[in-house]
């Protein structure tokens, strides 16, 4: 039987050529305005579609052009024929048999995803406009204009690092959302106008511009899909890289313009813009592992324009493989694809999550509801359109067997193509009436043998889950502290002008730490010491002249200096800094202090005696009660470097403290524990947890304590039989949730 042809491809399509060296591909925009990209084969193939030929015939006339491989064999195959010109069907490229448009070709209707909704507002063609009062602009001497600028920028910071990183401090609280917010606005306007003038100036269309909800947080943007049809690949690295230029250049702007003014509450806005222009634009943006303007300039740079799709699918292939081994790869995997694929993955459920939480969090039930039905449009409703496709093709194939032979067979006549739109698939050379026999024939378990491996790997995760001990197991955050520290103090007045000690080294009862200098006190000692000579001479002048009378006057006058004198001395020997007692030299920072003046009294470093050293944790209420069970007890614990000490626990406090004692534990300086700066009523600052802790103490023997110096942080393991994989995600996960419960419930 002579093979029927095959239907034509559609009229007025329009396809752009990008030659980039040895490969070449095709984009074309479909009927519903998407740009669909053809490598060489397809596009001969979809070239030969003319109506009239067959699939035969299409093969020798894409024989006629392609150039042969080199193992002499022809190029493509009915089959592959097949295939293509289903994939055309499947995406509105050809004409139907009955003349109706193609199906991918209808409009399609405005549907509101809770997750990510576009709704357009302006035209292209008014934002071209604008964009071509700014294109002129656009030179090299423009840009080496900015890259000065930025450099300016990062040199001011840097030189005004503590002036620009505590006003930006003070916007993350709760009264800040406004400043955050006002500087999004301005950037992501500016970010979305920068795309518009780099389309403009390298000749892309604008086809519209709005706003986009993100978890119903609107967002700018502007529709560039037709960046395509521009072939040099350079163009479209910057019209890509066009936002993120313009964020990060009112950025800089912004950051010199924070350390140039006295203006608080300019101040305040410049480095929220500033913040959020680099820090946000870099790592969402700028990031290549979503599809954001980084993906699309990092794919451009590697000459792989299919780079997210195909990573996607070979990191999807990659966990198949991992799960049913005996399946024959499907898609080409590499180790540098499946690894990127992956990446990509995990970063789009975090970004999702965070979204979804800080969503709860900021809505409260109206938050969970929108989220409930994200996931529902997300991931339920995809897998019951799946289904529901599966069954509708099974239906199709049963009831109509002659049509399931003729695919096996390769005959693609214009109802099976029909068939093809609608379910999705490619044909399938293999037997079907031999696959049913043989899934007659086969036991249970090679039926269901892709069930029952799955089931086991299942099964064996969540063993291993509540079995293997976690490689990392749960700790308490603390710190070696002194019961009665012994501080060395400054005893008098004056400039510290030599240091006889260095860092933090052993000292005993009265060694010289440190001598002060004080100009005024040793010149009014020399001063008092003439006076006294002067006395002693007056003295034995009138006992030889016989004036008793004068002499008893000169005599008391003698005692009163020699008293002054005696005092004076004492405060210039008191310049010299001495130990008051044997132990551990810590806290000794007179190295930074030298040439300051110190005053009497001031503390200077400290003494640490064995006997004296301690350490204190603060536990949370998860832990409180296993630790109290264990007072008395030894409990291991952890020092930077991997060292294992034994402490015996003497108490727990009986009530929790939201007050943070130690700053060594709190994040702001690189601790553990989440903290929230306020000011006391005094007029000090304060360090108060997000969450009420319990303060322990523990005691150290002599032998220990040698190894440890006061204030180093130490990590406590809980007590018990260590923690599995599923006891440590658990705990993380509950730990982390109450957190931000708490954090949620701050006021405002």
């Amino acid at each position: 039987m002579q093979n029927p042809p095959l239907p034509a491809l559609l009229a007025n399509l329009h396809f752009t050529v990008h030659d980039q060296g040895a490969r070449v591909w095709y984009a074309v925009r479909a009927p519903d305005k998407r740009f669909l990209r053809l490598g060489r084969m397809e596009y001969l193939i979809a070239s030969a579609l003319d109506g009239q030929r067959s699939a035969c015939d299409v093969v020798a006339a894409v024989g006629e052009v392609a150039e042969p491989t080199t193992q002499g064999t022809e190029l493509v195959s009915e089959e592959d024929v097949l295939k293509v010109v289903s994939w055309l069907g499947k995406s509105g490229l050809i004409q139907r048999p009955d003349g109706a448009p193609p199906m991918t070709a209808a409009a399609r209707k405005f549907s509101f995803n809770p997750i990510y909704t576009k709704i357009p507002l302006v035209a292209g063609k008014h934002l071209e406009r604008v964009g071509g009062w700014f294109a002129p602009w656009l030179s090299w001497p423009v840009l080496v204009a900015v890259l000065i600028l930025w450099l300016i920028a990062a040199i001011g910071v840097l030189s005004n690092w503590r002036l620009f990183s505590t006003t930006t401090a003070k916007l993350f609280v709760s009264d800040g959302w406004l400043w955050w917010g006002v500087a999004w606005l301005v950037l992501k306007t500016a970010h979305e106008l920068g795309h518009a003038v780099m389309a403009v100036r390298v000749g892309s269309q604008i086809r519209s511009a709005g706003i986009s909800l993100i978890f119903m947080a609107p967002v700018p943007y502007v529709d560039l899909s037709d960046l395509w049809t521009i072939p040099n690949r350079w163009q479209r690295i910057l019209c890509c890289a066009g936002g993120i230029l313009v964020e990060m250049t009112l950025a800089a702007l912004a950051a010199l313009m924070a350390v140039s003014t006295d203006n608080q509450a300019l101040q305040y806005f410049c480095c929220a813009v500033a913040t959020m222009g680099t820090v946000t634009t870099l790592a969402f943006n700028a990031s290549p592992l979503i599809r954001f303007d980084g993906y699309f300039v990092f794919s451009d740079l590697l000459n792989y324009p299919n780079l997210y799709t195909e990573a996607q699918m070979a990191a999807k292939q990659f966990l198949f493989k991992c799960l049913l081994p005996w399946r024959p790869a499907r898609q080409r995997m590499s180790v540098a694809l499946v690894i990127y694929g992956l990446a990509c993955y995990q970063y789009r459920i975090v970004m999702m999550v965070s979204l979804a939480i800080g969503t709860i969090l900021a809505m409260q039930g109206v938050g969970v509801a929108l989220v409930a039905w994200g996931a529902y449009a997300t991931l339920i409703a995809p897998l019951l359109n799946l289904r529901k496709a599966r069954l509708a093709q099974a239906a199709v194939l049963n009831s109509n067997p002659s049509n399931n032979t003729q695919l096996n067979n390769t005959q693609l006549n214009n109802s099976q193509l029909n068939n093809f739109q609608l379910n999705g698939n490619p044909p399938d050379n293999t037997a079907t009436t031999d696959s049913a026999v043989d899934c007659t024939s086969a036991s249970w378990l090679g039926r269901h043998r892709e069930i029952v491996f799955s089931g086991g790997v299942l099964a064996t995760i969540c063993l291993l889950a509540v079995v293997v001990p976690s490689p990392i197991q749960p700790t308490i955050p603390g710190y070696v502290a002194l019961r009665d520290p012994q501080l060395i103090r400054a005893e008098a007045d004056g400039f510290l002008t030599e240091i006889l000690v260095s860092g933090e080294c052993r000292i005993e009862a009265g060694d010289l730490i440190a001598r002060l200098s004080n100009p005024d006190l040793e010149t009014e000692l020399g001063l008092k010491r003439i006076e006294l000579t002067i006395a002693d001479e007056t003295i034995a002048l009138k006992r030889a002249q016989g004036h008793l009378a004068e002499l008893q006057s000169a005599t008391a006058q003698r005692d009163a200096l020699s008293l002054q004198v005696a005092q004076l001395a004492r405060r210039v020997e008191n310049l010299n800094v001495r130990s008051p007692s044997a132990g551990q030299l810590v806290q000794n920072d007179l190295a930074s202090r030298v040439g300051l003046f110190l005053k009497a009294g001031e503390p200077l470093a400290m003494v640490a005696r064995a006997e004296e050293l301690e350490l204190v944790a603060t536990v949370g209420q998860l832990d409180v009660a296993s630790l109290r069970a264990v007072v008395g007890q030894p409990i291991e614990v952890r020092l930077s470097g991997s060292t294992a000490l034994t402490g015996t626990l003497e108490k727990v406090e009986p009530r929790a403290s939201d007050r943070l004692q130690e700053p060594l534990l709190a994040a702001i300086y690189g601790g553990p524990l989440a903290v929230q700066v306020q000011q006391s009523e005094s007029g000090e600052e304060e360090l108060k947890l997000l969450q009420p802790r319990f303060e322990m103490h523990l005691r150290l023997e002599p032998d220990m304590a040698a190894q440890v110096t006061p204030g180093q942080m130490v990590w406590l393991h809980t007590p018990g039989q260590p923690a599995t994989l599923l006891d440590a995600v658990s705990r993380w996960c509950q730990v982390k949730w109450q957190a931000l419960l708490q954090q949620s419930k701050q006021p405002s």
